[in-house]
């Protein structure tokens, strides 16, 4: 496992356009595919937009929550179970890593672009635009930190 911090959309993006250009190299960690964990980021990065299916308690939130999101934040890298789905998120489907590339560009795009309120994170709570653009960031670094080239 390597070690990846990245703390914003931009850098993301560029870790995103360095493997794109490696894509029939690589191999990741774990039981998702590759297009499959990009899915999984895009997915989140939507749900800060369209809102999470469904939140841990208000209680969790206002606490727990707070606290890792704050500690996350203030040390530049988040750890979590990288093969945990977002709580109520359908399934993934198979994607070929090109794919899986494709939906998470358009994800930050999108996020980039959006103006308005974004959805309370579903263990966080209410998270501001540049808070997002660092957890999603930080979210992405702990999964690609289990991609190898080779």
């Amino acid at each position: 496992m390597r070690e990846l911090r990245l703390r914003s959309s931009d850098e993301a993006l560029a870790e995103i356009e360095r493997l794109e250009r490696v894509a029939e190299r690589l191999s990741i960690e774990g039981s998702w595919s590759l297009g499959q964990v990009l899915a999984h980021c895009a997915q989140s990065i939507d749900y800060s937009i369209d809102g999470y299916p469904s939140a841990r308690s208000a209680l969790f939130r206002a606490t727990v929550g707070r606290l890792a999101m704050r500690a996350f934040l203030r040390r530049g890298y988040l750890s979590h179970d990288v093969v945990a789905p977002i709580p109520g998120a359908p399934p993934l489907e198979p994607l070929s890593p090109t794919e899986g590339f494709s939906r998470l560009r358009a994800a930050l795009a999108r996020f980039a672009a959006f103006e308005g309120e974004l959805a309370p994170h579903f263990a966080y709570g209410r998270v501001n635009k540049a808070e997002y653009d660092a957890l999603h960031a930080m979210h992405l670094a702990d999964h690609l930190s289990r991609v190898a080239t080779g």
